[in-house]
């Protein structure tokens, strides 16, 4: 006998079976639109250090540091959105490097430091829970463990209800 015959023979897909549908189908459209905030709210987006002020106004003081990617170039590690490089803020980075050409400049990096002053988030995603926390970098496990706790209700639901709605009566 087909599943088509079997509901025939019952009385077809009455009320009883729309409501019992309808309590089942609802809560877990919300529960998926849940999940899928969890997407948008614990997305990482582009960041780097922000300069001291130390190092950006000394810079300034050059003519060949004029935007903020020359700053970030000349201060920023290379590859690296989770720290800048400590300068030798002396007059060789006033000065171009390459012979009076202008392309390369000969600040000398003494180190690599940490993002003392911040940092600067793109806007790909506006304010997430990691932009008003600062999840990023050091603090990153923390969001990926915000990401699996989210789970762990419904896995503990799952095996608590599964085994009490297969108890009979």
């Amino acid at each position: 006998m087909k599943f088509d015959e079997l509901l025939a023979k019952i009385g077809g897909f009455g009320r009883f079976q729309r409501i019992q549908f309808g309590l089942v189908v609802v809560p877990i459209m919300f529960i998926g639109m849940n999940q899928l905030d969890l997407f948008f709210l614990v997305s990482t987006p582009g960041h780097r250090c922000l300069l001291d002020n130390d190092t950006v106004n000394y810079l300034r003081q050059s003519p060949n540091y004029t935007t903020q990617a020359e700053l970030e170039s000349a201060a920023l590690e290379p590859g690296s959105a989770c720290s800048r490089l400590v300068l030798n803020l002396s007059e060789a980075c006033l000065q171009p490097a390459d012979g009076g050409a202008g392309l390369t400049y000969a600040c000398q990096a003494l180190g690599v430091e940490g993002c003392l002053d911040g940092r600067r988030f793109g806007d790909e995603f506006g304010a997430t829970v990691v932009t008003e926390f600062d999840l990023v970098c050091e603090q990153s496990i923390v969001a990926t463990v915000v990401k699996s706790l989210t789970f762990v209700g419904p896995f503990i639901g799952g095996i608590a209800f599964g085994q009490l709605s297969d108890r009979s009566a």
